[in-house]
């Protein structure tokens, strides 16, 4: 369905949007480009800051991300608001500075050294996981990536879906198929060897959501498209996206607000009626909302005396989120004493049985390369970040960390969603909450599928053209239609391979 004319009913439709995570964020923004002036759009945030898991801590002066961290050079939207908001990317360290290690309980199974710019380490990666399978690996990543970024072309013509199968199957019906499969049978599938299956791909399943390779094959992938391509963050932190989206979206923002429930107004089948609590404990009802966009996650643990919602949840009341322990801590890292101590070290876990997925030094995000080019290299502290499934304790830092670490922050997450071990019979929940009227939206509904912060931008443009459509809105496009930027290294490559082709022609015809 395609909305092709300009607003058609002048008066302002009224829009709650609960959350002010980049879910919230993003509908905010969408929005607003939809409808101009002739939307009111109404933000209830229950903390005292905007940006949901995008957070942020600070040690030694610095600001350092703590939530949702690292976006793919793909995730377009991400991109977009980037150059829209006029922020800025936060520059990247160079490889070598870099010391990695994959562990497993027996030991270290791979490390890197950054010793002759890398060369070394390249070398032993191809031995270890074999040229051949790297190359196929990698082949197939990026055909998965480039049927995922159909997406944007098709969002920016109108198309909406109210369900996982719609999306999917729109992308290529490929993608469907693999999402009804776990990750680890995709991969058997592919013929990849066990080294790529339970070392790269269970890394990345560990590392990004702290589950096994067990997860279906859509999530799975998504994980995995980080280990072919340069991740990139914010240089304020990627929480002042959020922070920038809702600035621009111009929304009436109530911090420290707890909506209590959704309903429908009996008087008015067009209308909807939210009661929330306010910072001073005060109950208010409004029943004055046209559309109700929920912008977070949506589990069993949220559905109690505290929040009632009257739609259709019969599915949702059974989901959970996994939780992730977060801890920051700053010392000398002697569970792998082999590591090079003048690198700034990264651990990965390949073994789901232990208790810590990752121990990561942590760079700050507004780290320069000039300025910063000795942090955390020769000396023996430094910041690491872990993640772990389990709640740690003095016994397990130990281990990790010689005497005399400061645990800096320790935090419990409901990260993302647990994802089922048997994808045949996971729950996707839907995008409208009330078929009947289409007037709640779940905008977080695709976190299950796989989550991440462009899955939200996806949602939330998703239901931003579904409110469109139904209100005979015109779609404006997002993307700017201008030639897209000449890719320098393309060109250095191509430029190359002619000159080497003239090369190779003149000197056989002795020109």
């Amino acid at each position: 369905m395609k909305a092709t004319s300009d607003v058609i009913d002048l008066k302002k439709k009224k829009i709650a949007i609960i959350g002010s995570g980049i879910s919230g964020a993003a509908n905010a923004y969408f929005l607003r480009q939809t409808f101009s002036n002739n939307v009111e759009l109404v933000m209830f945030e229950k903390s005292d800051k905007i940006g949901g898991r995008l957070a942020t801590f600070e040690f030694n002066e610095r600001l350092y991300e703590l939530g949702g961290s690292v976006l793919h050079p793909s995730n377009k939207y991400m991109s977009e608001f980037i150059d829209k908001l006029e922020l800025q990317k936060k520059e990247k360290e160079k490889s070598t500075k870099e010391a990695l290690g994959f562990f497993d309980s027996k030991g270290l199974i791979l490390k890197t050294t950054g010793k002759f710019y890398g060369l070394v380490d390249k070398i032993n990666f191809i031995k270890h996981f074999g040229f051949i399978q790297l190359f196929k690996f990698k082949s197939w990543l990026r055909s998965f990536i480039r049927d995922f970024s159909n997406i944007y072309s098709l969002q920016d013509k109108g198309f909406v879906f109210t369900n996982l199968d719609e999306f999917l199957t729109k992308l290529n019906p490929e993608l469907n198929k693999i999402a009804q499969k776990s990750l680890q049978r995709t991969l058997r599938e592919q013929k990849f060897n066990d080294r790529i299956i339970n070392e790269l791909a269970s890394i990345a399943c560990l590392t990004n959501y702290g589950q096994s390779i067990l997860i279906d094959g859509f999530v799975g992938s998504v994980s995995l498209a980080g280990l072919i391509d340069e991740l990139w963050s914010v240089k304020t932190g990627n929480r002042s996206v959020a922070e920038k989206l809702i600035e621009k979206a111009d929304v009436q923002l109530h911090l420290n607000t707890s909506v209590k429930g959704i309903y429908k107004d009996p008087t008015d089948q067009e209308k909807n009626i939210i009661l929330f609590e306010t910072e001073e404990k005060t109950e208010i009802t409004d029943n004055s909302f046209d559309y109700v966009i929920i912008a977070f996650p949506l589990y069993k643990d949220v559905f109690n005396d505290q929040f009632k919602i009257e739609f259709e949840v019969e599915n949702l009341i059974n989901l959970e989120m996994q939780i992730t322990n977060t801890y920051i801590i700053f010392g000398e890292q002697i569970l792998f004493p082999e590591m090079a101590s003048n690198k700034r070290i990264n651990l990965h876990s390949t073994d789901p049985s232990l208790p810590y997925r990752s121990i990561c030094v942590q760079l700050p995000c507004d780290y320069c390369d000039n300025k910063d080019k000795d942090l955390y290299m020769n000396c023996t502290k430094k910041l690491y970040k872990i993640f772990s499934e389990q709640i740690l304790d003095e016994s397990d830092f130990d281990k990790i960390f010689e005497q005399g670490y400061k645990i800096v922050q320790k935090i419990p997450w409901r990260a993302y969603p647990k994802y089922t071990e048997n994808p045949e019979k996971k729950v996707i929940p839907q995008v409208v909450l009330d078929q009947a009227r289409s007037r709640v939206y779940y905008s977080n509904c695709m976190e299950w599928s796989s989550s991440c912060m462009e899955i939200c931008c996806i949602s939330a443009r998703n239901v931003a053209n579904m409110i469109a459509i139904k209100e005979k809105v015109k779609i404006k496009p997002f993307f700017n239609k201008s030639k897209e930027k000449i890719n320098v290294h393309f060109v250095c490559k191509l430029s190359s391979i002619i000159f080497l082709a003239a090369f190779l022609y003149s000197s056989y015809f002795k020109i």
